[in-house]
């Protein structure tokens, strides 16, 4: 695998995807970054902490294809120290990731990606739409009232989503408050949901 990087976009795809990464796992691999080379000259960036999972994907100029898993905050906080605009990842078997720039040279231990979680993928048609700013807003709005993870009733630790023909509920409570929010639907969902996300 060896793939040139432009920084800004590898630094952004790893801020948005160290979110998901696990600390406390008795799974290292979940400790990893999962970078796969994909079609169109795009590379994903995948983590889990198998409650939920993040993948990003940049545009990047593939030289070979392949795929690797690497320790997600060694790479986040190497890539954020790096003040050159082109990075190079390079993997040859049976050898630690080589990463590259004009005036440096790092090398970091992977592991194989075949170890890491298979990550769900999302269907072709959704049940519903909303917009963005939209399904943000609610939640925003509702998420105060959210009970901390110490909890130990785990429905109150989530957020309760709610679709039926016409309109999106979401709905939190910590046992003391209780916040809902609604927005109405344009079309009516491909099937009716009602689901609790932590």
């Amino acid at each position: 695998m060896k793939i040139h990087f432009e920084r800004k976009l590898i630094e952004s795809a790893l801020q948005k995807t160290i979110k998901a990464v696990s600390t406390r796992s008795p799974l290292p691999i979940l400790g990893y970054v999962l970078i796969k080379t994909e079609k169109g000259g795009m590379v994903s960036f995948s983590t889990t902490d198998l409650e939920f999972g993040v993948r990003c994907r940049i545009k990047a100029d593939i030289e070979e294809e392949g795929s690797a898993c690497i320790p997600a905050k060694i790479i986040t906080d190497l890539v954020g120290q790096i003040n050159e605009d082109k990075i190079t990842i390079a993997i040859k078997e049976d050898l630690p990731l080589e990463l590259t720039t004009s005036k440096s040279k790092y090398h970091i231990n992977t592991r194989d990606s075949d170890e890491f979680p298979i990550f769900p993928q999302p269907q072709d048609n959704p049940l519903f739409s909303l917009p963005q700013v939209t399904f943000r807003e609610m939640i925003r709005n509702v998420v105060i009232a959210v009970a901390p993870p110490e909890e130990q009733r785990a429905a109150l630790t989530g957020l309760f989503l709610q679709a039926d023909e016409s309109e999106l509920t979401a709905v939190a409570t910590d046992g003391r408050r209780l916040v809902r929010a609604k927005e109405p639907l344009d079309e009516p969902p491909r099937k009716e949901l009602s689901v609790i996300v932590p």
